[in-house]
């Protein structure tokens, strides 16, 4: 291998690598939350939190090749996940008082 020819295969190499974040979630574990959050009508829910159609969000859903949400639709699923978590915590705290008075 002639030296100029390395320099390109390191080069080519050099070009491929990606930097990802170890915070960043795909679209796919997104998905797995919002089922497991709202097993029961979930398109609906989505397309209520999203302001898309709920055509649109059996798209999403669908297992193979989903379409995914913009950026903001995104950010606004995240949020009410968010949000139902937080309300959750708080539900199960009252319990955790109610146990610990007695």
């Amino acid at each position: 291998m002639r030296a100029s020819s390395a320099l390109v295969a390191v080069a080519s190499s050099e070009a491929t690598v990606t930097r990802v974040s170890v915070f960043e979630f795909s679209w796919q574990q997104i998905l797995e939350q919002v089922r497991f959050t709202w097993p029961k009508k979930t398109p609906e829910r989505l397309a209520s939190i999203t302001g898309a159609s709920v055509r649109t969000c059996y798209r999403w859903l669908r297992k193979g090749r989903p379409t995914q949400p913009d950026a903001i639709q995104t950010l606004a699923i995240l949020s009410a996940l968010r949000d139902e978590h937080a309300r959750r915590g708080r539900l199960l705290e009252q319990f955790e008082l109610f146990a610990a008075s007695k």
